[in-house]
């Protein structure tokens, strides 16, 4: 049996590596897992490597790894308020270009780099950008939604948007770097504070939109629109769902009839919290399931088959009201046939931040990552679950972010999940990339020279 460890890394032995990363410079850390005796023997290291790249961090975050040209590689896109206070957009190409990394040994260790691609995309915060092959040609395409802030001319546009973008792969390289293969090809109506997802609304195969937040600025009442792919347009469908903002929306087909139903979280209309799972009907219509759940914002929805048994089950968390303002809370429902139960996984809440699950060592179980805060005030935290013997054993603490986003994906190719961050912490906006060197053998996968290295993971 493998009984896994919490490792926590104290404040003061990541400042070193972080706080070269409070401009446009960035960290990417080098993150060990304790797992006990069954653990790599590089487990049981206890230091961060830090790796540079030049990467802006931001707060009223999103990100995600995505592959955006097919390679095999996972590219970075991330949105959000810079150091500045100004709304970004930047998108990150892996490339076959050598970065030698020191730890210490006789051999540097070698990884890929990143390098920026032009999006000719307006800047956004409080909102998301997301990736799927809404043309069905092989690349990725985007939407992006929230709240804009630049000056065109003499004239300041500072408005909410949902924009859609076609991805015409490849890129052209000049002298100034990658000129942009993104072209926009449609505006919806904007929203900011906002979430956005795909998935199949009618079973055709190809991705629909949701999109949720607040219409205007100054707006109180938030709105959730979907909006069906028809090829050459997106149209919205009337529905009626409930409006949100500071939410999370997810498309996952969790009673297996052929089409997305759709989970919903954020502060309501009426100002309450929700949240809730809406049963496609197929017709045009969503049917509240009533998942007894407690109402929560400010967080994560997630859909992913956990225990391995075939169906979706869902994930949420994020913040709920509470006499001392408000506390994160942590839910795991399990799919019961088609029906979403309590799963009865103990978890310290995180709110305020965001959520995923991801395979952490890469054994094929589907673990647990939360990032913010577990009180409106208290001190962000990264936290990590390991699913572990059909339940869920805290592994990891280490220094987080609040007002944050959280990307997860095996990015070097040795079968285990790395972790990409940013957010606000204390009175600095900052960004991390963690290695996980969970599988030694395996962590660095790319040589530029056709070596490649023993890899057992």
């Amino acid at each position: 049996m493998k009984t896994p460890s919490v490792v926590r890394y104290p404040a003061s032995s990541i400042s070193r590596s972080i706080n070269r990363s409070l401009g446009a410079g960035v960290a990417v850390i080098l993150l060990i897992v304790s797992s006990g005796a069954s653990a790599p023997a590089a487990a049981q290291l206890t230091d961060l490597l830090p790796i540079e790249y030049v990467i802006p961090p931001t707060r009223y975050s999103s990100l995600e790894l995505a592959d955006l040209e097919g390679d095999g590689d996972l590219d970075l896109a991330i949105t959000g308020l810079n150091v500045n206070g100004s709304p970004i957009v930047g998108v990150f190409l892996m490339v076959d270009q050598p970065y030698l990394v020191s730890a210490g040994q006789n051999d540097p260790y070698i990884v890929k780099e990143f390098e920026s691609l032009n999006v000719a995309a307006p800047g956004v915060a409080y909102g998301e950008l997301t990736f799927a092959d809404y043309d069905q040609d092989g690349d990725l395409d985007f939407v992006i939604t929230g709240l804009v802030d630049y000056v065109d001319g003499f004239e300041r546009i500072n408005e909410p948007i949902v924009h859609v973008y076609e991805n015409l792969w490849p890129p052209e390289r000049d002298l100034e770097g990658w000129t942009s293969p993104f072209v926009k090809r449609f505006e919806l109506s904007g929203l900011y504070q906002s979430a956005a997802g795909w998935g199949d609304l009618d079973g055709d195969g190809d991705p629909d939109i949701v999109v949720s937040g607040l219409p205007a600025i100054g707006a109180r009442e938030g709105v959730t629109r979907v909006y069906r792919n028809d090829g050459d347009a997106f149209v919205e469908v009337p529905v009626e769902l409930p409006g949100v903002k500071w939410g999370d929306v997810a498309w996952g087909d969790f009673d297996g009839d052929g089409d997305a139903d759709l989970a919903i979280m954020g502060d309501a209309s009426d100002g309450a919290y929700i949240t809730r799972v809406y049963r496609n009907e197929g017709d045009g219509t969503f049917v509240d399931i009533g998942l007894p759940a407690p109402g929560l914002a400010h967080g994560s929805i997630q859909w992913a088959d956990y225990d391995n048994d075939g169906d979706l089950d869902l994930l949420v968390s994020g913040m709920r009201l509470d006499p001392r303002l408000m506390l994160g809370v942590t839910l795991v429902y399990r799919n019961d046939g088609g029906i979403l139960v309590e799963s009865g996984h103990a978890f310290e809440g995180i709110g305020n931040g965001a959520a995923a699950w991801a395979d952490l060592e890469g054994d094929g179980d589907l673990d647990v990552f939360l990032l913010g805060t577990s009180e409106a005030l208290g001190e962000p935290v990264l936290r990590i679950y390991e699913f572990v013997d059909g339940g869920y054993t805290h592994v990891l603490d280490a220094p987080g972010y609040r007002f944050s986003a959280l990307a997860v994906g095996d990015y070097n190719g040795d079968g285990d999940a790395d972790i990409v961050l940013t957010g606000e912490s204390g009175q600095f906006t900052q960004f991390q990339f963690l290695m996980n060197w969970l599988n030694q053998d395996c962590a660095i996968k790319w040589y530029p020279f056709g070596l490649t290295p023993a890899c057992s993971p």
